[in-house]
């Protein structure tokens, strides 16, 4: 069964290393035995070709410290590396979807996992990713394609949307896509932004719309900026104490660290000493330069799996993002 679909004419996709068409003569690109199924280039594509390009080479700093990096981020934090090799036991098939530098590819990979595993991903690197650390595994398949197109079967066991969903130009339509994917009693995992306070909502609009404007380049370039105030704010080691709840600006009562208090009700200024000030930035710029960046309620998202005939089976959240798993009845 063809897993994928056409983006032009939704007939199934024939793979080879060399080819990639449907049956209706719609052929697309393959290169270092990716296929490029995109049909028109994004903002968004733009931007995370640099963010997990070789010119920023995240992945090298992620192998440079034995992997400590990632413990800061919100995925490990939700517990991924241990919740999904869970979710993989008895799965034939994976589809991972905005799969970006390989990061749940990892998990897949370092779980033992001998079905099929696609990733799909919008950014130019999948060929780098693919030859440097997959392709001694001929169950890995990764292709070039729009997580907004439909163009997904009912062949999966899993499927994953880490940290992407909401990067779509319409999040619940490209969730109902992607559970398509999914047979009975398959799994589909996702973390997707929360919403943050109204401060921070406003600011984060604001500062959204004047980098998202910019050059990829020139908007890194000036995330630096919110880098090095996140940094001054860490080093003065100043706590505050907040001595009840303020329901209207939706701070709870509390002691905080300024870097904190500012970081999650106000502005995203990311710092972490042992990310640096590229590896930081990148987090900055990950938040503030993407065409779109929708918030979620935990309400909202339970309502795309119900109304997808699934089961939550699983919910974790952490500050800055929600985790789902939800089981197709």
């Amino acid at each position: 069964m063809s897993t994928l679909l056409c983006p032009i004419c939704q007939s199934p996709l024939a793979f080879t290393p060399e080819r990639c068409e449907c049956a209706a003569g719609h052929g697309f690109p393959v290169r270092d035995g990716v296929a490029n199924i995109m049909l028109r280039g994004t903002q968004t594509e733009d931007h995370y070709n640099l963010q997990w390009g070789k010119e920023l080479d995240f992945y090298k700093s992620i192998e440079d410290s034995g992997g400590k990096i990632l413990t800061a981020t919100a995925s490990y934090k939700l517990g991924w590396q241990d919740y999904l090799p869970q979710a993989l036991k008895g799965a034939r098939s994976v589809l991972d979807v905005a799969c970006g530098y390989g990061g749940v590819a990892d998990i897949v990979k370092g779980a033992g996992f001998e079905g099929q595993y696609v990733g799909i991903d919008i950014n130019n690197t999948l060929a780098d990713v693919k030859k440097e650390r997959f392709g001694h595994l001929p169950n890995f398949r990764f292709v070039r394609a729009d997580m907004m197109e439909d163009i997904f079967t009912p062949s999966f066991d899993v499927a994953v949307c880490r940290s992407a969903i909401m990067l779509a130009s319409d999040p619940a339509a490209t969730f109902k896509s992607i559970a398509r994917a999914l047979k009975p009693g398959g799994k589909f995992l996702i973390s997707v932004y929360t919403r943050k306070s109204p401060m921070r909502e406003l600011c984060d609009d604001y500062f959204r719309e004047y980098f998202k404007k910019m050059e990829k380049r020139e908007a890194f370039e000036a995330l630096k900026e919110f880098t090095l105030f996140g940094k001054i704010l860490s080093e003065l080691k100043v706590n505050v104490e907040i001595p009840q709840d303020l329901p209207v600006l939706e701070i709870k009562k509390g002691n905080y660290d300024l870097q904190r208090l500012i970081y999650y009700h106000f502005l995203k200024c990311f710092w972490n000493e042992e990310w640096g000030m590229i590896n930081s930035t990148i987090v900055n710029f990950d938040w503030y330069h993407p065409e779109y960046t929708y918030r979620f309620t935990k309400e909202e998202i339970a309502s795309w799996y119900e109304d997808s005939g699934f089961k939550v089976v699983e919910y974790r959240h952490v500050p800055a993002q929600h985790f789902f798993c939800g089981e197709k009845k």
